[in-house]
C-alpha cells in the first residue's frame, strides 16, 4: 500500500535496466501519484476517487526512455509485474486503465514518456516490462512517489523562453539543483528562482539553446541535490490564450467583444477556417475518432482538434464493465485518437473535454492524455454552488499537470424538460464574472464559455449568451481584461501566497514567470437565488503577500478594460500589503517590481486593438466585395447558363423550404432543400442527360449551399448510366464564392449527380434545388471588374 506519510524521507529515484536494445535505455522512472483534496462531491470509483483516505492514492507509472540510435525506435509497455497489461485492463478488477508511449516511436537521439494509468494505489515497487523494437527492457518504478514534480510548463517569446514550476509534494526539505532539456544539462541557461521551494513552489526560467517550435516534443527534467529526479514530455504550444465560446461564429461581433476562438461540434473544412484567419480568429473543432482532414492541417486558424466529447460520459454507458469500474473504459480510444491527430498534424494540439461524471476520478484518468484538457462545469444548470467551478478547475489542473487546462464556464440558460431546477434562469452578469475568476485563480490557462447558439434537444432547450445583453457584456469585459495580461496568464501557476483577513474574500496568487504575479480576488459574500443574485460589495479590502525571494513587490495595479489602475503598495514586517478601495464582484491585480511590466503589456494590447480595428474595417469591405461578387456571379450563372439548369430529381431525406436566398431559375415554390436528420443518404440527387456532342468533355457543376452543421461534410458523387461510381470527392474545395466542381462524362447517356451531407452527429444543412451543369464549350465567367 502506498503511504504518503513516508514522503518525509528522501527518495532517490532509480530505474533497473536489463540491457537488451543497445540504442534504448531507461533514463528515470517515478510514480505520478494522484494529488488532490477531500471533495464532498466524489462519485464512486474504487481506488481512484478515495481521497478521504490520504494514505491511499492511485496514480500513473511514468518511465522516461532515451533512444541513442540513429533511427526511431518502437518502445511499448507490455507487462506489469510479469502480467500482460491487456489482461490487467480487462480482468475483473480492471487494474490498468490505459498505457502509451509519447511520442511514438521514440525519435532518434530523442526521449519519450511511457505512462501506465493504474486504477488502484501502488502497494509495492512496480516492475514494468517494455519492448524496444521487439526486445525486452525492464524498468523499476518505486512505489514511493517523489517529493516534488513538475506541475506547470509554459512557452514565451516564440519558444525562446520556457517557464517551469515544480511543486513540493511532501514536507521534507528538497533542493532542485539541475535542469535538463532533452537529456542536455541546461542549468547554466536557467534561473532556479526558489531552489529549496518557497511556499511549496520552485519556479524555473529557461532559455533553450534553440527556439522550441509549436508541436515539437521535448522532455524536461529536474534533479534535486539528493539525486531525486522528475520529468515530463510535452508538445510545445504556441502563445495563444483562448478567450472563446462554443458556437460563436459571428466573427465581427467576436472581435468587438474580445472573443478570439469559437468551438464547434463538427469538423471544419478550409473554407470557414480561411474566414476565421481573415478575422484573426481561431477555432477548436471536433474531429471525434477521425484524423483532421488534409486540407486543414497546419492551418493558422486551428487552435486545437477536439476528440469525441466527454469520454467520462461515454464510460458511464459502457455496460461491458461493472458500473463502479467503467471510468476509463474509453481510455485506449483516447490514446489512439490523440496519437493519430498528432501524427496527422504535428503542429496543432489535441483537446479532450470532460464532464462531471465519475468526478474527480475522470480528471485523473483522462487529463494526462491530451495536450489540452477542458473541464466543463455548469453550476446553475445542476443547481450547485458557483464554487464548483474553482474546485473542478483546481482538481483538473492537479490531475493534468503540467498540461494546459482550458475551462468551460456557463454563460447560457439550459431549460431542462420535466426536471425540477433550482435555478431555472440564465446566469446574472456577476455570476459569469465569478465563474471566470474562479477558473483563472484555480489554474485555467484558456477559456471557452458555453454557449453562443440556441438549440433544442430531447431533454432541454438551450438559450445562448446573445439572448442576454448583460451576460454577453460580462464575457466581453472579462476577456478584454484577460487579454491585457494574456502573456502572464499563459504562464500562470496557482499558489496560496497572498492572504486576506476577510474570510469572505477568496484570493489566489498566480506565479507568472520570474517578473510578475497575478492576484485573483473574488468577493464570496453572495448568494444565487431562484430569480435573483444577492451580493454585498466590500470596501478597503486588504491583501498581504509574503516576501518573495525572486521578486520584490514594488508595484500593484488592478487590471481594467485596457488599462491598469495603480494600487498603494505598503511594505512592512516582512510582508507587502495591498488595498483594494472597492471590491464588487472580483478583481485581477498585477504585482511586479515596478511599472515597467505594464508598459510592455499595454503596448502589446494597444497594438492588438489597432489590429482589431483594421481587421474590422477590412472585414467589412471584404464582406461587401464578397456579397457583390456573389450577386454578380449568381446573376451571370442564372442568365448565361439557363440552358444548363437541372432541377432536383430526388430529394434525399430532405424537404423543400421557402425564402432561402438561393437562386430560383425554375421559379419553384421551394428553391431550397433542407434536412435535419441522421438518416442517410441526405441531400439531393440530380439527373443530367449528356448528348453525344458533349460526351468526354469537361463540365463544371455550380450549386449553392448554406447552414451546414452538426458534424456533416460535403460529399460529391457522380454515377454513370449503368450506376457505376465515376467520381467521388469528400470536402471538395473551389475558388470564388459559388461552390463548384469539375467532372467529365465519358459517353452520352443519363448520369446521376449526388450532393450529400456525409459524416456523423446531428447534421443539418441546405442546398439549392437547382444546379447548373455547364460544358467547357460554354462561355466562361469573367473575373473581378477591377
Amino acid at each position: 500500500m502506498l503511504s504518503l506519510q513516508l514522503l518525509s524521507a528522501a527518495v532517490v529515484l532509480h530505474a533497473a535496466l536489463i540491457p537488451a536494445h543497445a540504442a534504448v535505455e531507461v533514463d528515470c522512472a517515478y510514480f505520478h501519484v494522484d494529488v488532490g483534496g477531500k471533495y464532498s462531491w466524489t462519485e464512486g470509483a474504487p481506488g481512484l476517487a478515495d481521497f478521504a483516505q490520504t494514505d491511499r492514492r492511485a496514480g500513473t507509472l511514468k518511465v522516461y526512455v532515451h533512444n541513442d540510435g540513429a533511427a526511431p525506435a518502437r518502445v511499448d509497455a507490455t507487462a506489469l509485474n510479469g502480467v500482460a497489461l491487456e489482461h490487467l485492463r480487462t480482468n475483473e478488477k480492471h487494474e490498468v486503465i490505459w498505457w502509451r508511449t509519447w511520442p511514438d516511436p521514440v525519435p532518434a537521439k530523442g526521449f519519450a514518456e511511457i505512462s501506465v494509468r493504474l486504477r488502484y494505489p501502488l502497494k509495492a515497487d512496480a516492475a514494468l516490462t517494455l519492448e524496444a523494437d521487439g526486445k525486452p527492457l525492464k524498468a523499476i518504478v518505486p512505489a514511493k512517489p517523489p517529493s516534488f514534480r513538475i506541475e506547470t510548463v509554459a512557452w514565451q517569446n516564440a519558444g525562446k523562453e520556457v517557464f517551469l514550476v515544480a511543486e513540493q509534494l511532501g514536507p521534507e526539505a528538497t533542493r532542485v539543483t539541475k535542469v535538463l532539456l532533452d537529456g542536455v544539462d541546461v542549468t547554466k541557461r536557467a534561473r532556479i528562482l526558489a531552489s529549496g521551494f518557497f511556499c511549496g513552489a520552485c519556479p524555473v526560467t529557461l532559455t533553450p539553446p534553440v527556439a522550441l517550435r509549436p508541436g515539437s516534443f521535448h522532455t524536461y527534467k529536474l534533479v534535486a541535490a539528493n539525486g531525486e529526479a522528475v520529468a515530463c514530455t510535452l508538445r510545445t504550444l504556441d502563445e495563444f490564450l483562448r478567450l472563446g465560446m462554443y458556437g460563436a461564429g459571428d466573427l465581427e461581433r467576436n472581435l468587438k467583444l474580445g472573443i478570439n476562438c469559437a468551438a464547434h461540434f463538427r469538423p471544419l473544412d478550409r473554407e470557414p477556417l480561411d474566414r476565421y484567419a481573415a478575422f484573426g480568429q481561431r477555432s477548436a473543432f471536433h474531429v471525434n475518432a477521425d484524423p483532421p482532414a488534409p486540407e486543414v492541417r497546419g492551418h493558422p486558424a486551428v487552435h486545437t482538434y477536439v476528440l469525441h466529447d466527454e469520454p467520462d460520459c461515454w464510460d458511464y454507458s459502457a455496460d461491458e464493465w461493472p458500473a463502479a469500474m467503467r471510468i476509463g473504459f474509453h481510455g485506449p480510444d483516447i490514446v489512439r485518437h490523440t496519437q493519430q491527430c498528432a501524427e496527422a498534424d504535428p503542429a496543432k494540439p489535441v483537446q479532450v473535454t470532460l464532464d462531471l461524471t465519475y468526478k474527480p476520478a475522470n480528471y485523473y484518468v483522462y487529463a494526462q492524455l491530451p495536450d489540452i484538457v477542458a473541464p466543463d462545469c455548469y453550476p446553475l444548470t445542476i443547481g450547485m454552488p458557483l464554487a464548483w467551478v474553482r474546485e473542478v478547475t483546481e482538481t483538473c489542473r492537479k490531475a493534468a499537470g503540467p498540461r494546459r487546462v482550458e475551462a468551460i464556464p456557463q454563460v447560457d440558460f439550459e431549460d431542462r424538460h420535466k426536471v425540477e431546477m433550482k435555478f431555472r434562469r440564465p446566469p446574472f452578469a456577476r455570476e459569469v464574472i465569478i465563474q471566470y475568476l474562479y477558473a483563472l485563480g484555480a489554474g485555467a490557462r484558456g477559456f471557452s464559455g458555453w454557449e453562443w447558439f440556441d438549440e433544442k434537444s430531447d431533454f432541454a432547450d438551450f438559450y445562448g449568451a446573445p439572448n442576454y445583453a448583460d451576460v454577453l457584456d460580462a464575457v466581453g469585459q472579462v476577456y478584454r481584461r484577460f487579454a491585457l495580461v494574456s502573456p502572464l496568464i499563459l504562464q500562470a501557476h496557482p499558489t496560496a501566497l497572498a492572504t486576506c483577513t476577510d474570510e469572505q474574500v477568496w484570493v489566489k496568487t498566480l506565479i507568472c514567470g520570474g517578473d510578475a504575479l497575478l492576484l485573483v480576488v473574488v468577493n464570496d459574500d453572495y448568494e444565487p437565488l431562484p430569480s435573483d443574485f444577492a451580493h454585498h460589495p466590500k470596501r478597503e479590502v486588504e491583501i498581504r503577500l509574503p516576501a518573495i525571494p525572486w521578486l520584490k513587490a514594488g508595484y500593484a495595479g488592478k487590471v481594467d478594460d485596457g488599462a491598469f489602475t495603480p494600487l498603494t503598495v505598503a511594505p512592512g514586517n516582512g510582508t507587502t500589503g495591498l488595498t483594494l478601495p472597492e471590491l464588487d464582484t472580483g478583481a485581477v491585480i498585477l504585482v511586479a517590481a515596478d511599472a515597467r511590466v505594464t508598459r510592455a503589456l499595454l503596448q502589446r494590447y494597444h497594438q492588438h486593438q489597432a489590429e482589431v480595428g483594421l481587421t474590422l474595417l477590412r472585414g467589412s469591405r471584404r464582406a461587401a466585395d464578397e456579397r457583390a461578387q456573389t450577386d454578380d456571379l449568381t446573376r451571370l450563372i442564372v442568365g448565361r447558363y439557363a440552358p444548363y439548369v437541372i432541377d432536383v430529381s430526388k430529394p434525399l431525406a430532405a424537404y423543400g423550404v421557402e425564402q432561402t436566398g438561393f437562386w430560383n431559375p425554375t421559379q419553384s415554390k421551394y428553391p431550397g432543400l433542407e434536412w435535419w436528420t441522421q438518416e442517410a443518404p441526405r441531400g439531393g440527387e440530380w439527373t443530367v442527360t449528356i448528348p453525344e456532342a458533349q460526351a468526354g468533355k469537361r463540365h463544371t457543376v455550380y450549386f449553392q449551399r448554406e447552414r451546414w452543421s452538426g458534424g456533416g461534410y460535403l460529399r460529391v458523387e457522380v454515377r454513370g448510366p449503368d450506376g457505376t461510381l465515376l467520381f467521388e470527392k469528400d470536402r471538395p474545395t473551389w475558388d470564388g464564392p459559388i461552390p463548384n466542381f469539375a467532372v467529365g462524362f465519358p459517353r452520352a447517356g443519363e448520369y446521376a449527380i449526388r450532393l450529400l451531407d456525409a459524416g456523423e452527429g446531428k447534421p443539418a444543412g441546405r442546398l439549392s434545388r437547382a444546379i447548373f451543369v455547364v460544358p467547357e464549350t460554354a462561355e466562361g465567367l469573367a473575373g473581378s471588374p477591377w
